[in-house]
């Protein structure tokens, strides 16, 4: 049952539904949950994992470490020289790293193997 309306211009009678959302039989009920759902696949992505640590009193001494994407390639490990903090992520950010969590001073980053060309 519809209830009265009084006081509300055309525009907000039009967004205030009076449809009833039990009904089965109303066209716009929701759509009923026994329908099997096709979900699309998720297609399976593999992550390159990347480590950068500061290290030194001040933590001006920064050091990357990456694991390729399969592990049989390794550990890299470089100094990055003459680089802040900030200017490194923003670097690593731009060539498609994701920073995934903070310990301390070290800084854990990820990225889809596909991008990385390597």
């Amino acid at each position: 049952m519809a209830r009265p309306r009084s006081g509300l211009g055309h525009g907000l009678e039009a967004l205030v539904s009076s449809r009833d959302w039990n009904d089965p039989a109303s066209p716009s009920a929701p759509p009923d949950k026994t329908e099997p759902a096709h979900p699309l696949p998720i297609p399976a992505i593999q992550w390159e994992v990347a480590t950068l640590v500061q290290r030194g009193r001040k933590g001006r001494r920064l050091f990357l470490s990456t694991l390729r994407r399969r592990a049989s390639h390794g550990l890299k490990r470089r100094r990055l020289r003459g680089v802040s903090l900030l200017a490194a992520l923003n670097a690593l950010g731009a060539d498609g790293w994701e920073l995934v969590a903070i310990e301390g001073r070290r800084f854990y980053l990820k990225r889809p193997s596909a991008i990385s060309g390597r």
